[in-house]
């Protein structure tokens, strides 16, 4: 019987047929992908994806200007146009407003992204309706990509870095604007007053004029929609939002159906180590790398705060040895510089090479230095994309903020214990101890975080490019006339009381003070009839004593 079961078994699976699952829904889109001004934090993660998608058979069109177009022509398969000579340089604003009010620094933004919005508009849409584009891609900065795809009717995906539209806000959380914390978790009850409350209103009252004349130049050319930053008046609503970053990176925070972490989404190959590079990290054990990014100016004192930390932490033993990228900043550096331990050493030596702890170069293969296992420390600005690569090779930092979302960048990697935020105002000593602390790294606790963080963002950065673009699809294939009424909150058909319940705490809350009310009016009652029986027993206590009198004084004269 065994036998005639086990043949049945075998008979049934040779003769069984496979079924295997097929995709029927693909065809060939059009895509567009406008940036311009943000350079190449704000480019490269979305020319990933697009290659990706132009692999999926889908055609890709990328917008940008004259300088930008380098990024395009790295990808073939990606058709890049330009719309004219760059005319928006998003750091003038930021070097020019930087360690300052970050209030004022969004106004300086918003004004550089409107720069020739006209021009821009009907350049947009001249490209737009030459080709039918199924969707369109902008960087939360182009504007006039944001607009004409409204103006169009065609489906919208915003780019970001960071989660800042309004359905990825929450109470606890501050955007840059508010504060250089990104969280509350910290701040007094003054200081969130003046953050949630104080700094809002000021910065609408100070954006409000250049506001309504961007109202009415777009009213008076036809242009719509007629509403300011997107960020803060909600035109992103109904888009979705691709966002090249993760939690840890990102506080954490519920976020809206329409909001998609992805990152980090990082390059699949980087430019090697130079000759001179790989023997100066081979003959060192503790090296620092100190880049500021492509867009910061740096200023003299900031590089004496930085140099001097260096020199005293290879003085000190936190290090030995450190490679600077230094772009067009030479000329900037001190003649000479003092140690704490008032050691005098001639910068000029270093810089041609006769100080065997420093080397100095114009541009860096920064990953594949981080990569090296002799790298300990990362001295940056606190770049997003420097950020994730520091965290990729699981390196720790020691980060200089300058303006916009750097502060916020490194207020995160402090409070996660990635590494220490440095700032201008502190005295060199205390500079000084702040590198040394981190380089050295005695417990390890930095460590242990960045080695965390290291298992994490190489997780993440596995599939970050597919997930993306099948977003993306997702939109060109499974939207309502570009809108994805699947990833609509059920509160968007509920008035404001009813989808948070308030008729419902209403009622209870109603109920309750109306128990607490006849409870008090019962007791009230009840304490009153108390009273007045405790004067009506004490009357007639009163009354029988009186009583007692009278009947003892008649006895009496009865007797006499």
């Amino acid at each position: 019987m065994k036998l005639l079961s086990w043949g049945t078994l075998v008979s049934m699976a040779l003769c069984a047929h496979t079924f295997e699952l097929g995709e029927s829904f693909r065809q060939p889109k059009n895509i567009l992908f406008g940036s311009v001004g943000g350079g190449s934090s704000h480019i490269n993660w979305v020319l990933s994806i697009l290659d990706e998608l132009a692999d999926r058979g889908h055609n890709i069109t990328f917008i940008t200007h004259d300088n930008e177009i380098k990024y395009g022509l790295e990808h073939p398969n990606l058709k890049t146009v330009s719309i004219g000579p760059n005319d928006i340089d998003l750091s003038i604003p930021g070097n020019r407003k930087r360690h300052t009010d970050n209030a004022l620094f969004l106004i300086e933004v918003y004004k550089a992204v409107h720069t020739n919005y006209d021009t821009k508009m009907r350049k947009y849409k001249d490209i737009m309706e030459n080709t039918h584009f199924d969707v369109a891609l902008c960087d939360h900065f182009t504007i006039p990509c944001v607009d004409i795809s409204q103006n169009l009717d065609v489906p919208l995906i915003i780019t970001t870095a960071l989660a800042i539209s309004q359905d990825a806000t929450a109470s606890y959380i501050n955007n840059f604007l508010e504060s250089n914390d990104t969280t509350t978790a910290d701040m007094s009850f003054i200081q969130r007053m003046i953050a949630k409350v104080v700094e809002p209103v000021n910065f609408v009252l100070d954006l409000k004029p250049v506001v309504d004349a961007t109202k009415k130049m777009k009213q008076e050319l036809g242009w719509l929609p007629l509403t300011g930053m997107p960020a803060f008046e909600d035109n992103w609503k109904d888009s979705l939002k691709i966002v090249n970053n993760l939690f840890g990176f990102e506080p954490a925070r519920p976020l809206g159906p329409l909001v998609e972490l992805v990152g980090p989404i990082m390059s699949k190959s980087y430019p090697d180590l130079t000759d001179d590079n790989r023997q100066f990290l081979d003959s060192h054990s503790k090296v620092a790398y100190v880049a500021f990014g492509q867009s910061v100016e740096i200023e003299d004192i900031e590089i004496e705060l930085v140099l001097r930390s260096l020199i005293d932490a290879i003085e000190s033993g936190a290090l030995d040895g450190f490679i600077w990228a230094m772009r067009n900043s030479m000329h900037l550096f001190p003649h000479n510089i003092v140690s704490s331990t008032n050691q005098s050493y001639l910068v000029q030596d270093m810089l041609q090479g006769r100080y065997k702890h420093a080397q100095f170069v114009k541009w860096a293969p920064q990953m594949a230095i981080l990569s090296h296992p002799h790298t300990h420390l990362f001295v940056s600005h606190a770049g997003l994309g420097s950020l994730h690569e520091a965290a990729y090779a699981g390196v720790r930092t020691a980060l200089y903020p300058f303006y916009g979302d750097q502060m916020s960048n490194a207020y995160m990697m402090r409070t996660q214990h990635l590494g220490v935020q440095l700032h201008q105002s502190m005295s060199q000593d205390v500079f000084s101890q702040q590198v040394d602390r981190v380089a050295r790294d005695v417990n390890g606790t930095f460590q242990r975080q960045v080695d965390r963080f290291q298992a994490m963002v190489q997780i993440h950065a596995q599939h970050g490019v597919a997930r993306a673009a099948d977003l993306v699809e997702e939109v060109m294939f499974a939207s309502d006339h570009g809108k994805l009424s699947h990833r609509y909150p059920a509160s968007r058909d509920m008035s404001f009381i009813k989808a948070r319940n308030l008729d419902l705490w209403g009622f209870w809350v109603t109920f309750v003070l109306l128990f607490i009310m006849l409870a008090c009016y019962s007791f009230y009652n009840m304490y009153g009839a108390a009273l007045v029986a405790k004067d009506s027993y004490k009357i007639r206590k009163q009354q029988k004593a009186y009583l007692a009198q009278v009947r003892e004084s008649l006895k009496q004269k009865k007797q006499a």
